[in-house]
């Protein structure tokens, strides 16, 4: 890259002739335009003479060149990943219709990682992804496209082991200060220039991928329409469907101001979780929080082998795809093992708040729903995956203990979202209502939550464990490394006034209800004998509307059956009856060309006994001329 001399001398003294000691005069470059209109041509410096390099002017323009330039590579990278995760997170959000993209998927995800990779500071991600593709390249050749796991760990692009960090190639703009010469800024211009290609070449096969994704799907939907159309077309001969289906707007769930650290309220620190090292007794159980070095959980062996077995399976699913996250309920051991782990954590402090973090035998007969939502499992999240406003199961309390990765958390309290709507609400607000309001709200609706102490926010990485209260609603991003780790639920005394609240909002939640039994009975409240009544007849209630809606959706289950088993019987006859109707027709077409065949060959054979009755009747040259000379 060329790099012009700053000029420095001023015009005078360009004018001026200049004495070089020991070598005679030099000409001013005004002399030599008039050299130049003599006609005479200045005489070329010698080798001897070379102009003078300003080392300090031209390495300094040179640097910053190279800097500026890396800056404009950093944000088209940045963009670049953001396209990505945000294509990957419309798709997630169908996930029957993800399924049927999962391989594109699959490729936007694994390059999206490499993308992540060259963004981060140091090296180390980036050098781990390359030994792990070369290993792929290395193995065995027989390797084939239905080996999912080798392919996931290829290669992004050609070159890929040439790849490095923007922040490498950013920082060795210095080695422009070692430059003596025009020649070896341009050399170095040209060495550093190659390993710059090598991050355009991974963004071209990475904009490749996400092309391809997304006219995977525009396909496939053109595909339905044309289907469709024709279908419209065969049942109505009179009239004609055009056009295609639009694609519904959906939001960009990256920008959301639930998972945007640069919004408010999560810009400032003021609504960040409280955050403690063990478990304390002054810990607010109707707030989320964060208890840090938590490593002493998650080192017993058989807790190690359960999280890396359950790693070594999502890592290569397709649900980590499509989806993104999942979930499994490990053996019961495993279980007892995590429970009893945590507890060493908790105690002896938890006890003043009498958590519960496992049923015992009883507790489990008498709630089994309650038992299902609470039993400790593993959980996975992939890597940049965004989720907006989602409840735990059944909007029980748990806590969340983290393995390996990391992700910006942000949790919105049930209690001041319902206050907040019901102020506008002519009716009792609704569970609808809230994840409506979650998923639509603003910068400043979040504010006014926060204001109402019900909005928080934390990042959470290896060894943290987050405390989530009951009917908070979770957002996170995740960092670009898969976030796993074990999920447990955990019940107290102090969360009664928290589950009635989601009792109320889901009376038909079976869990919640056990669990606000479970834990009334653990407080000792004594409640008389017509509250007893009362919650007895609510309860009958409830199960006699929960047994109507079964019916109502039973019922509506059948008729759907029904009609669809109609409507499948009237297109077979509607078939038949067309093929019935196209045989008929061909059979006429046939009968129609046999009898033209035949009608064709009867006045050929007629015309052929014409011409020779013609022939007869009329005498024969020769004949013609003996008659003629007898006469």
């Amino acid at each position: 890259m060329p790099v012009e001399d700053d000029e420095e001398e001023e015009d005078d003294q360009d004018e001026e002739e200049e004495e070089d000691p020991g070598k005679g005069k030099t000409s001013s470059p005004s002399k030599e335009k008039e050299k130049a209109k003599d006609g005479k041509k200045p005489k070329p410096d010698s080798p001897s003479k070379g102009s003078w390099f300003d080392a300090e002017s031209q390495t300094r323009k040179a640097e910053r060149s190279w800097t500026q330039s890396m800056e404009l590579v950093e944000q088209d990278i940045g963009k670049l990943s953001s396209d990505m995760i945000n294509g990957l997170a419309d798709f997630r959000r169908n996930p029957a219709e993800a399924k049927e993209f999962s391989a594109e998927m699959l490729l936007v995800q694994k390059r999206q990682e490499w993308l992540a990779a060259v963004l981060q500071k140091d090296d180390a991600t980036l050098s781990a992804k390359i030994n792990e593709a070369n290993e792929v390249v290395d193995g065995d050749a027989m390797t084939t496209s239905r080996d999912v796991s080798a392919l996931t760990r290829a290669g992004p692009c050609s070159g890929f082991e040439k790849l490095t960090t923007v922040a490498s190639l950013s920082s060795r703009a210095s080695e422009f200060r070692l430059c003596t010469s025009q020649d070896d800024i341009k050399s170095k211009f040209e060495s550093l220039q190659f390993e710059k290609k090598q991050l355009q070449v991974l963004m071209a096969s990475c904009k490749t991928a996400l092309n391809e994704m997304v006219a995977a799907r525009k396909k496939l939907q053109a595909m339905k329409e044309k289907q469709k159309e024709k279908e419209v077309k065969e049942a109505t001969k009179d009239k004609k469907r055009a056009g295609s289906k639009s694609a519904k707007k959906t939001k960009n769930a990256v920008m959301h101001p639930l998972v945007d650290t640069e919004s408010a309220p999560w810009a400032a620190d003021t609504f960040r979780m409280a955050s403690a090292a063990s478990w304390k007794n002054d810990l607010d159980l109707s707030k989320p929080f964060v208890l840090s070095k938590a490593e002493e959980c998650l080192e017993p062996e058989d807790i190690q082998k359960g999280i890396k077995g359950f790693l070594a399976v999502f890592k290569d699913s397709s649900i980590r795809v499509t989806e993104g996250r999942a979930q499994a309920p490990v053996q019961e051991q495993l279980a007892e093992s995590f429970v009893k782990s945590l507890g060493t954590k908790l105690a002896p402090e938890a006890s003043a708040s009498q958590v519960i973090l496992s049923l015992n035998s009883q507790e489990r007969t008498q709630n089994p729903d309650l038992f299902k939502a609470m039993f400790t499992s593993t959980f996975g999240v992939a890597g940049s995956h965004i989720s907006i406003g989602k409840f735990e199961l059944h909007m029980l309390p748990c806590l969340r203990a983290t393995y390996q990765g990391t992700r910006f958390v942000t949790v919105i309290l049930l209690g001041p979202v319902m206050k907040h709507l019901a102020k506008d609400a002519k009716e009792q607000v609704t569970l609808q209502q809230v994840q409506e309001y979650l998923f639509s709200c603003t910068a400043e609706d979040l504010t006014r939550i926060a204001d109402d102490g019900g909005a928080y926010c934390a990042t959470v990485g290896p060894n943290d464990i987050i405390y989530l209260p009951p009917g908070c609603a979770v957002s996170h991003r995740v960092m670009s490394q898969d976030v796993s780790g074990f999920k447990v639920g955990v019940l107290s005394k102090c969360m009664t006034s928290d589950l009635d609240l989601v009792h109320k909002l889901c009376p038909e939640n079976a869990a919640v209800r056990q669990a606000l039994q479970l834990m009334k009975k653990a407080s000792g409240r004594k409640t008389n004998p017509q509250e007893d009544d009362a919650t007895k007849l609510k309860e009958e209630e409830d199960e006699r509307k929960e047994e109507a809606r079964r019916a109502s959706r039973k019922e509506k289950e059948e008729e759907t059956k029904k009609e669809q088993e109609a409507a499948e019987e009237a297109r077979k006859e509607e078939a038949a009856r067309k093929h019935e109707e196209a045989k008929r027709k061909q059979e006429e077409e046939e009968a129609a060309r046999q009898e033209e065949a035949k009608s064709k060959q009867e006045k050929e054979e007629a015309a052929r006994k014409e011409e020779a009755e013609k022939e007869q009747e009329q005498p024969s040259p020769r004949k013609k001329l003996l008659l003629e000379k007898a006469s």
